[in-house]
């Protein structure tokens, strides 16, 4: 659940805890935000978040984008120039 980031282009790097990151990382960033993509297994159930800052990983905050006891393997994340897109299964 700890990262390491660089806001000032690798100059420094800084260490920081990132709610819900597990090894499974799939990462882009866009516009001035990184998006992040980490899924965790609790017993039977299968969870996916979507991580993300806007303030260069000053701060992150993170939601439930997949809940469930069916595994979903998530495609890398891409920025399209307007929107952070994964695919898993046929979800978009």
């Amino acid at each position: 659940s700890r990262a390491l980031y660089s806001s000032d282009g690798g100059l420094t790097i800084q260490e920081d805890t990132i709610p819900n990151l597990s090894r499974d990382i799939k990462a882009a960033e866009g516009n001035g935000v990184i998006v992040l993509l980490s899924s965790k297994i609790q017993g039977s159930v299968f969870t996916s978040y979507a991580i993300h800052s806007t303030n260069g990983g000053q701060s992150w905050s993170s939601q439930v984008i997949y809940s469930g006891t069916t595994f979903q393997n998530w495609s890398d994340i891409v920025f399209d120039g307007s929107q952070f897109v994964t695919w898993a299964g046929s979800r978009r």
